[in-house]
Formats: C-alpha cells, structure tokens, sequence
C-alpha cells in the first residue's frame, strides 16, 4: 500500500518535470549582423534635425522599440528625385498605416567628424543641407514631414552597424530588433526601380499598405 501511494505521488511531479526539462532547452542563437534574422547591433544618438525632437541628440531606434522600422543611412543630404521618392512613399506608408506602428527614419553620416554631439562647427553645414532635403520631403503647406525624421550622425558613431563603405544608400528594415531586410546600393545604384523594391517589401514584411 505504502509503495502504491509513491507511485501515485511520482507520476504527476513526472509529468510535470518533463514538460519543465523540455522547456530549458536553448534556443538557436540569432545570426551575425546583418544576416536576416539577426538583432539590430544597438542604439545610437544622432543628432535630430527634425521631429519631436528636432535639434536634440536622441536614439530612434530606442524610440521606436519593438515597432517595425524603416531605417534609411545616407552618406549624403542631397535630395535627388530618388531618395526624395522613397522617403516621401516611407512617410505616406506610416500615415496609411497606423494599426501597424511602423515607423520610419534617415541618418545621414558623415566622415567629417568624429563626434556629432562634440563638434558643431563640422555638424552646422550638414544640418543647413538635411534641413533642404527635409523642406523637400514636407507637404503642401507643412514645414516637414508628417513622421520621417531625418538626423545626423558620425560614420564612427555607425560602425557596428558594419555599412558597406561603398553604399551611398543602406536600408534596414527590423521588426521587434530582429533584421528583415537589407538592402546597400551605390551612387549609380539608387534609382526610383531599386527604391520600389524596398517599398515592395516593407510593405510585406510589416503588412503594410502602400
């Protein structure tokens, strides 16, 4: 009778432990940034030239946290007819598409300084340009975008975000930190086709409409 009631008393801490042991197995690592899948390498505070925080240094991606982002690296302010394209269509996917909080930004870096929060004489001429591509990027009768904030930064302050020093153009697209998408183009690369494969998939990877 003794070892009966053992036997009742084992089998339901058995089934209990099991299900516990299974549940510790670890999981697989996330792959090496920038592969799909892998975590956004970490924040950084550029400095805003527009948004709620214009003229502050302030991270967006800390901002932004687990919502799907569209973050746009420019190595120049100039607003060519594609980059305006894409950043304007960005703009108008986030207004179209609030249930999804996705979100969008562009950073332009710059190899002129080391620091963008130390040096505000190299950082000044940069920010009169990014403040034209941001007029460029406005409404009719705003004075900016409805949500694309455009900011600036070092290359430096970038590096583990291991940009190809050949792109005048990278976009990462992330969801709740995690890689979905990456696209590098070059000078001659960035034309209005290339921008609409990146707004092609934004759209399907964060269930968005265009």
């Amino acid at each position: 009778m003794v070892r009966l009631l053992r036997w009742l008393v084992f089998v339901p801490v058995l089934s209990l432990v099991g299900p516990l042991a299974h549940s510790q197995v670890p999981t697989p690592a996330a792959p090496p940034y920038p592969a799909l899948g892998s975590d956004l390498p970490g924040p950084f505070q550029p400095y805003n030239v527009n948004g709620k925080r214009a003229k502050k240094f302030h991270c967006l991606v800390s901002e932004f946290g687990l919502n799907p982002v569209a973050m746009v690296v420019l190595r120049s302010p100039d607003a060519t007819p594609p980059v305006t394209y894409l950043l304007t269509k960005l703009d108008n996917m986030v207004d179209k598409n609030p249930a999804t909080r996705m979100a969008a930004f562009a950073v332009i870096v710059s190899d002129d300084f080391k620091s963008v929060a130390r040096e505000d004489d190299a950082r000044e001429p940069l920010e009169l340009n990014a403040l034209d591509l941001v007029k460029t990027l406005a409404p009719s009768e705003a004075s900016e975008p409805k949500h694309v904030v455009i900011a600036l930064d070092s290359t430096k302050d970038l590096e583990k975000y291991k940009l190809d020093p050949q792109a005048a153009m990278t976009v990462v697209l992330y969801n709740q930190y995690r890689t979905v998408a990456v696209f590098s183009f070059k000078k001659e690369e960035i034309t209005e086709d290339n921008m609409k494969k990146v707004l092609a998939t934004a759209a399907e990877k964060f269930n968005a409409r265009r």
